[in-house]
């Protein structure tokens, strides 16, 4: 009888490689490690986290983390203390395979490939009215202009099509886009085949057979 082969397979390679979870190393800074209990500020620990991610590359090929902060007026004139105060702080976000729109490289003076421009999507859901809510999805754009990465959004209007809204910035003290790819079986840089395809595959095809006995 059909099963979801497919479904169980990941779910146990997940449950395989992450029976342990891991430890972190006793030079870690106490900041990044109060982090790890939100990594992503959506009340996720830093193992649940790595779960879904690695879930995902396992699935899909790739995924990435955006290392990303909160937007504010003016940066120059922020404090340790107002960061604190304001819970201002780097925190980690999962970027699924089909959200990395677009993406540039080129090579290091040593010859290493580092990433120049990648545009991401970002889909939320937004108060409309009183009660009701709408999906927006958003583009956020960034690149590195002569050692600075720089970032844009751009926002989908009613007709689909992405304009900018005024949303950019600068990432201070950072010369390298802050997204880090994560792979289940890399075919390139940024680029990858799904593991499990053939599996899937192969579900898809015991299935239909099952659906076509049935119904004869």
């Amino acid at each position: 009888s059909f099963f979801n082969a497919f479904a169980r397979t990941l779910e146990g390679l997940v449950g395989m490689v992450c029976r342990v979870s891991p430890e972190q190393s006793d030079d870690v800074p106490k900041p990044m490690t109060e982090h790890w209990e939100d990594i992503d500020k959506e009340g996720n620990h830093g193992d649940v986290f790595l779960k879904t991610v690695f879930a995902d590359a396992m699935e899909a090929g790739h995924c990435a983390i955006l290392v990303d902060y909160p937007t504010v007026a003016d940066p120059e004139t922020l404090t340790k203390a107002d960061e604190r105060n304001l819970d201002l702080r780097p925190y980690w976000i999962h970027v699924r395979k089909d959200d990395i729109m677009n993406f540039r490289t080129a090579r290091a003076p040593g010859g290493r490939r580092i990433l120049e421009q990648i545009t991401l999507r970002l889909r939320t859901h937004e108060a409309d009215g009183a009660f009701g809510d709408k999906a927006v999805v958003r583009y956020r754009v960034y690149q590195r202009v002569k050692g600075t990465v720089i970032w844009e959004t751009w926002q989908e209007g009613e007709d689909r099509v992405p304009r900018p809204i005024g949303e950019r910035g600068v990432i201070r003290k950072q010369e390298q886009i802050p997204i880090v790819p994560i792979y289940g079986r890399q075919a390139g840089f940024f680029e990858s085949t799904p593991p499990l395809l053939d599996l899937a595959n192969l579900n898809i095809l015991h299935y239909q057979t099952n659906a076509d006995y049935l119904h004869a």
